[in-house]
Order: C-alpha cells, then structure tokens, then sequence
C-alpha cells in the first residue's frame, strides 16, 4: 500500500478537526507508534490549502524523539525543518559548534511560513535574540559598493566573525591583499570578494578544500556571527 493511500485517510479526521480559530485548541488522544508522523504528513499534503500552507511546529519530548519522528516524516516524504540544539550543557565553557549557530540564524532570519519545523522542548526554552536584533546585525555586500578593509574588518570582528588564514567553517573570514574571503552565517559555501582599489568588484562562492569558483553573484547578506545579542542591555539583564 502507498504511503499516500495511509496519509489521505486522515482526510476526514483533518476536516473535522479544521479550520481552527483564532486561540482555539484541539487536543488528540495518544496515539501508538508513527500513527503521529503519518498524521503529521497528511497535514502538508492535504487539499486543504489553509492547513497546508500553514507552518506545523511539533515540540519533541527529547532530542531522541524529535529525530525519530524526523525519520518517520522523511519516510512520509516530508523534509521537516529542524531547528537544532545547542548541544551544549548549562554554565558549559564550550561554546555551540559554528555549524550548529548558522543554522539557528538561517532559520530565525528566514522562518518558513509552511512545512513543519521540528524543535525539542529544552532547545524551545532557550531564550533566542529578537527578529528586529538579528535583522538590524546583518549588513549587505553588491559589486560596485565602496569596501574599506581595515573598517569592515572591524564590523566583521564585531558581528562575531573570526580572522583565520584560511575560511572553513561559518563565523570566519581571511583577508590576502585584495581578497577577502568571508564565510558567511546561513551560507552553504564561503564567499570571495575581489576588490579594484576599495570598490568590490566581484563577488562569488568557492570550496573551501578546492578553492574552486560556484556561482557568481552581485549580492549578499551578511548575517551576525551569534543567535544572541551580547550588548550592553543584554548583558545587564544578564548579570541581573
């Protein structure tokens, strides 16, 4: 049998139990195994565009159970958004891998507004930085735009951003004469700016290990190098 055929038979549950108001809960017994998960997949593809346009947040027990039912809805043939954990103890002096960091940014900075986002109840009770922090840190880079080394160097710095000979990971830049590479938060490939006396001339993706040009572009969004805000009214809250 198909997993659609299994999907579509929650079509008439969904259609009692939608559309939801405004505030308004609906509460389902528990249910064994992945009955959940098939339930889950028939909310992205049912007919009902009102419920399948709408973003599914599933709060996990663990992070245990969340990839279990990431699993169970891949088999469904749904690519569930997951927004990860720290993966860090409390008052741990290890900071989040920066992997982990650009995720959390790509996703708090371009939330999707339909799927399901998949999020454990401790990662859920982690306070994350405001949409209006995370929107005013991020500055833009175009072809043609005026690029002082030594001040962006300093605004990259600020954002969070490390100073390495070589970029690998997100959170780093280097800069080689009139090269700067900059691996930018929430970027698959790090990013090369070659410049023509202080005015960008081209902008372009490339492989770390290879070094090899991607793709070419003339513009770039270059997000903060944290999810948290570490200014001075975050850290007076902080310490009260």
């Amino acid at each position: 049998m198909p997993i659609t055929a299994l999907t579509d038979a929650f079509d008439p549950i969904n259609q009692q139990l939608f559309p939801i108001q405004n505030a308004e809960r609906r509460w389902l017994a528990p249910v064994h195994g992945a009955v959940s998960s098939l339930w889950l997949a028939s909310l992205v593809q049912t007919p009902m565009w009102n419920v399948a346009k709408r973003l599914k947040v599933v709060v996990a027990r663990d992070q245990n159970q969340l990839n279990q039912i990431e699993t169970e809805l891949a088999f469904c043939g749904v690519d569930a958004y997951v927004f990860p954990d720290w993966e860090t103890l409390t008052y741990d002096e290890l900071s989040p891998h920066q992997d982990i960091v650009s995720e959390r940014i790509n996703l708090l900075t371009d939330m999707p507004r339909s799927g399901v986002l998949l999020i454990s109840i401790q990662t859920l009770m982690q306070r994350v930085a405001p949409p209006s922090w995370l929107i005013g840190q991020h500055f833009d880079l175009s072809v043609g735009d005026r690029f002082d080394i030594n001040t962006q160097r300093g605004l990259l710095a600020k954002a969070g951003y490390r100073a390495v000979d070589n970029v690998f990971e997100p959170g780093e830049f280097a800069v080689r004469g009139s090269i700067i590479d900059i691996f930018a938060m929430g970027q698959p490939f790090p990013l090369r700016l070659d410049l023509f006396d202080d005015e960008i001339e081209t902008i372009r993706f490339f492989h770390p290990q290879t070094q090899r040009t991607l793709t070419a572009d003339d513009l770039k969004a270059m997000l903060t190098g944290n999810d948290t805000s570490m200014g001075k009214e975050s850290l007076s809250l902080l310490h009260k």
